[in-house]
């Protein structure tokens, strides 16, 4: 339903059916929500909310990719079903191939909503406190697919510095 109706929603905020199909896209996110293995996302997007009044759905949008990206070696089955569920399968892809697909795919989506990979008011010197807070945030309340520490935690965050 994402795939299928996102773009047009932001793009033609008057389609009703987009709009109807991403709230029911919504929804069954939120049903998923407590087994998806995406904590790292949200834990940062909550410090950048929490830091600089970041809205959080824009938050997720700037950190999903670098999650991904991180998470990939550890998740490609996962993503490679996205992929299929996107019709991004065309042909007889690996499931590693899929997995890049999906996410080349979900860059692409955030260049067409002008949403960058990074995040103009983030702070180098900001950098450890927000890995710090994320980390025991996700590793308390999230499922994640891929453990990081906080030097790791620290670098991928340090991609988002505009």
């Amino acid at each position: 339903l994402i795939m299928e109706n996102l773009e047009t929603a932001v793009h033609d905020g008057k389609n009703f059916e987009a709009r109807q199909n991403m709230a029911m896209a919504s929804y069954y996110a939120g049903l998923a929500f407590t087994k998806a293995g995406v904590g790292y996302v949200h834990a940062i997007a909550h410090n950048f909310g929490a830091l600089y009044s970041t809205p959080h759905g824009l938050a997720n949008s700037i950190v999903l990719p670098h999650i991904l990206d991180y998470s990939k070696s550890d998740i490609i089955p996962q993503l490679a079903e996205l992929a299929k569920a996107s019709a991004l399968k065309t042909g007889r892809e690996s499931n590693k191939q899929l997995a890049d697909k999906f996410i080349a795919r979900v860059r692409s989506m955030l260049q067409s909503f002008e949403i960058p990979e990074t995040l103009d008011s983030l702070k180098k010197e900001d950098i450890p406190r927000i890995a710090k807070l994320a980390l025991e945030e996700a590793h308390a309340n999230y499922p994640v697919p891929k453990y990081m520490d906080k030097g790791t935690c620290e670098a991928l965050i340090g991609k988002m510095v505009a």
